[in-house]
């Protein structure tokens, strides 16, 4: 479709079956995407071969990927990914089923190479069975049954943009036509409530807390913790971290005086904590995180409750007792960066500890 895509935007456009082959940056549909090029609701079904940053969607990505799906087989030496070779900023909502084949260390289910931290790979998946790979730089694998399982796509139902045969086909996009239901927010998804200010949505459980990372459309709602929870259960990045980079977390998050234990971040890349990225008008209120584990090796702005905090965002009455953060640089026991707005004149964020 398009070999450099630079600024451009590509909407609800495909290529079906055939071969792509080159060198360097080769994609099924875009060879090689920068400046903010944004690639959505569109898909690939043919095969894609090539040397380094091979991806059955796109070869490099520096741009926005979502609502896309490859299903072609993809093969190369070095960041060879299901979807993208190599990525650098956003993706969300989209997956791979082709197999991959590599001859270097950077090989992916869906992606290859990530140069942004992994948590910039929202709601992502790929197959597990059909690509042959079992970890990819960004995404989560998933067999061949769970990825025709609308249970899979929380999340999904934020756009309204997929449709799902359910345990006989894979996600479609809306403008296919295909068999299935649409994939849309079930009713009572949280503990209560609808997401308002009077109204916040409920949190009981670590499997309802373990969602809000992975819908988007929900990153700007009001939340309220209703119990103390244990994430011992999730380990290294199975927890699916509350705002990122490209998609910052800008609603409350109310603790109401409870506690989360046992929180593990192991990453790479910048951004690290519970809150990676809390962005403006943003507030994290009344919440303690008890032997929290936040390793986010070189990684710049780590903390275990905000890594980055943005201009206008608040933290107010959280603490933090044991456990350990491990960055590079702007690390911090609560926060690790307490920033300002971009361009340097403007207003700074207020942290309030008690």
């Amino acid at each position: 479709m398009a070999g450099y895509l630079y600024r451009g935007n590509i909407t609800e456009c495909y290529v079906e079956g055939g071969s792509i082959s080159g060198g360097p940056y080769i994609g099924g549909l875009v060879g090689l995407c920068e400046f903010y090029g944004t690639i959505e609701g569109c898909y690939v079904t043919g095969d894609v071969s090539g040397s380094d940053e091979v991806g059955g969607l796109v070869g490099h990505n520096e741009g926005r990927v979502s609502n896309c799906y490859a299903t072609g087989a993809v093969s190369g030496d070095d960041m060879v990914g299901g979807l993208v070779g190599k990525h650098r900023w956003q993706m969300w909502n989209s997956y791979s089923t082709g197999n991959v084949s590599g001859t270097a260390t950077k090989v992916g289910g869906l992606v290859g190479y990530c140069a942004m931290p992994t948590t910039d790979v929202i709601s992502s998946y790929w197959n597990t069975e059909t690509s042959g790979q079992l970890s990819s730089a960004g995404g989560t694998g998933k067999t061949t049954a769970e990825m025709k399982d609308p249970n899979t796509y929380i999340g999904w139902w934020c756009d309204l943009v997929w449709t799902i045969d359910s345990g006989v086909d894979y996600p479609h996009l809306v403008w296919e036509q295909m068999a299935g239901d649409i994939i849309s927010r079930p009713t009572g998804f949280y503990g209560g409530g609808n997401g308002t200010e009077s109204d916040p949505y409920l949190i009981y459980t670590a499997e309802q807390l373990n969602a809000i990372g992975i819908i988007h459309c929900d990153a700007d709602k009001h939340f309220k913790l209703m119990s103390d929870i244990d994430l011992s259960s999730f380990s290294g990045s199975e927890f699916n971290f509350i705002g990122s980079n490209p998609l910052p977390f800008v609603g409350v998050f109310d603790g109401n005086g409870h506690t989360i234990s046992n929180f593990s971040y192991v990453s790479t890349g910048d951004f690290g904590g519970f809150f990676p990225y809390v962005g403006d008008n943003a507030e994290i209120r009344n919440l303690g995180l008890l032997n929290p584990n936040v390793d986010a090796g070189s990684g710049k702005s780590v903390g275990s409750v905000i890594g980055y905090l943005h201009g206008g965002g608040t933290v107010n009455r959280c603490y933090v007792e044991g456990g350990t953060v491990i960055g590079n640089d702007n690390v911090g026991g609560l926060v690790g960066c307490n920033g300002w707005e971009e361009g340097g004149e403007g207003v700074g964020t207020k942290t309030k500890r008690y």
